[in-house]
């Protein structure tokens, strides 16, 4: 293994089988700096559960030109701060939760629940640390969002009682809490920094679903949208015509090759919703990445990009 500082360089390359025979040959190599941060896909995706409650699937990934695995952190939010000053810890022995309860207003308390306290006051001073209790790609949590109060006598908009509940593992899995979000951040080997990228709850049915719901009457205006964003491997795209004609809908490649045509034809004027799922032309999985979906009718020409992840 040889390493090569950026710039132009020859090398000379010589194969020998073991017998006076050899063949040789010339190639340049140019090194250039990485200085190109990660791109981060980020989202909570709802997932269906027979309770009532909301469940959220985590999408923390990242890619990178030249690091094919960048370090990815997900964080779900914490109100505490280093600054902050905490009145009172009190800690409840339990062999049956491991929960972390925080409590902000005129004084500041901290609940520990749990059968070591030790471990659960590490778990907050990471949090605390690092802004925010640490999830992972693929995991799927139970989030309650609340939002922050309106009272005009609330001085700081953190007041609220929020609660973490872990497994026997310490892996977080339930959060209620005042305007619960999650913080994605990335880096890649060369050390360059992805900005990050906030995520908070998906309003109900997302976008795709609330532009279709929403819609009683015949639209007045153009509008496009899908969902969920990323995916896996299905998405809804739905589209609403103020007025009837030709309409096509069809998904390419950044390389602007062709991938799915999904609707080509005369449609009166309406809402509508299409499913892609995942293939080609030929019925053929397509691999994951950035993908584009793009609507033309009389009038109203739009790209917008979906994701595809595996």
């Amino acid at each position: 293994m040889i390493t090569l500082a950026p710039g132009t360089h020859n090398i000379d390359l010589v194969v020998n089988d073991g017998t006076e025979d050899s063949a040789s040959d010339q190639v340049v190599i140019t090194v250039v700096e990485d200085v190109t941060a990660p791109e981060v896909l980020a989202a909570l995706n709802s997932v269906e559960k027979p309770e009532s409650s909301k469940y959220y699937q985590v999408v923390a990934q990242a890619t990178d030109l030249c690091d094919v695995s960048p370090v990815v952190t997900a964080l779900i939010n914490q109100p505490l701060t280093a600054a902050d000053v905490i009145d009172k810890i009190k800690y409840k022995a339990s062999n049956k939760e491991n929960k972390i309860e925080i409590k902000m207003g005129k004084k500041i308390e901290v609940t520990l629940r749990g059968p070591d306290e030790a471990v659960l006051q590490g778990l907050l001073n990471d949090a605390i640390a690092q802004g925010g209790f640490s999830v992972a790609d693929s995991q799927v949590l139970k989030l309650k969002s609340k939002g922050q109060g309106k009272s005009s006598k609330a001085k700081d908009p953190r007041d609220g009682h929020y609660k973490y509940q872990f497994d026997l593992d310490l892996a977080l899995e339930e959060v209620d809490g005042i305007s619960v979000r999650m913080v994605v951040s990335a880096v890649d080997a060369a050390g360059n920094a992805a900005e990050p990228v906030e995520v908070a709850l998906p309003a109900s049915g997302g976008p795709a679903a609330k532009l279709v719901a929403e819609q009683q009457s015949l639209p007045e205006i153009f509008q496009l949208g899908n969902y969920p964003n990323p995916f896996n491997p299905n998405t809804t795209i739905a589209y609403q015509l103020p007025n009837a004609g030709e309409v096509s809908l069809v998904i390419y490649n950044t390389m602007g090759q062709q991938v799915r045509n999904l609707v080509q034809g005369y449609r009166s004027a309406g809402v509508y919703q299409v499913e892609w799922n995942g293939r080609d032309d030929d019925g053929r999985a397509v691999s994951s990445g950035l993908y584009l979906h793009r609507f033309v009718s009389a009038g109203w020409v739009e790209t917008q990009r979906m994701t595809l992840l595996k």
